[in-house]
């Protein structure tokens, strides 16, 4: 979500220029899968089966940044103009540190995103994920939870430190971790 050059809301958060996020993340020591799996970092609420066309009955929501019951994040996004979600993943990562993890999605690319995590790209990326759908305009960004079937589900067990979100895509040289001590 953001303005436009009026100060005018744009509720879309479409990103067809492309997009990048950034978040500073800590998981708990005593995170354990088989009680707290797939925590959310940063959801877009709306259940995916509710965008025109969209061909699943699950309750994911169109834009999931979580972490899942197998220690790795997950990025995943309907993009504009398709009935599916397409996902990225981490590979499995330590809990009780704090990690950088960057999304970022390049048009010159056919719309490939790539995650990375303290700087290391990740294999399990995507593309085509032009732009993010959205179920309707005034639906909040939640952090620090995750969402099912249009209700707030599995809190974050840990520390997010900061998160940025901007609508272009980044590298590395702009990213959070290149701020100057």
């Amino acid at each position: 979500m953001g303005a436009d050059k009026d100060g005018n809301m744009d509720y879309q958060m479409a990103y067809v220029g492309g997009n990048g996020l950034e978040a500073f993340v800590y998981i708990d020591p005593g995170f354990d899968a088989t009680r707290i799996g797939w925590m959310g970092i940063m959801y877009r609420l709306g259940a995916q089966s509710n965008l025109p066309g969209f061909g699943s009955g699950d309750g994911d929501c169109a834009l999931m940044f979580a972490f899942s019951n197998l220690i790795e994040f997950q990025w995943e996004i309907v993009p504009v103009g398709q009935a599916t979600s397409l996902p990225c993943w981490s590979g499995g990562v330590s809990a009780g540190q704090w990690l950088h993890v960057a999304i970022v999605n390049e048009p010159s690319k056919s719309y490939s995103t790539t995650m990375y995590v303290e700087g290391a790209p990740e294999l399990r990326n995507n593309t085509n994920m032009k732009g993010i759908q959205f179920v309707a305009a005034t639906q909040q960004v939640a952090i620090g939870c995750a969402q099912w079937a249009g209700n707030m589900s599995t809190g974050f067990l840990g520390s997010i430190g900061e998160i940025r979100i901007v609508g272009a895509p980044l590298t590395s040289d702009k990213w959070l971790t290149a701020r100057i001590a």
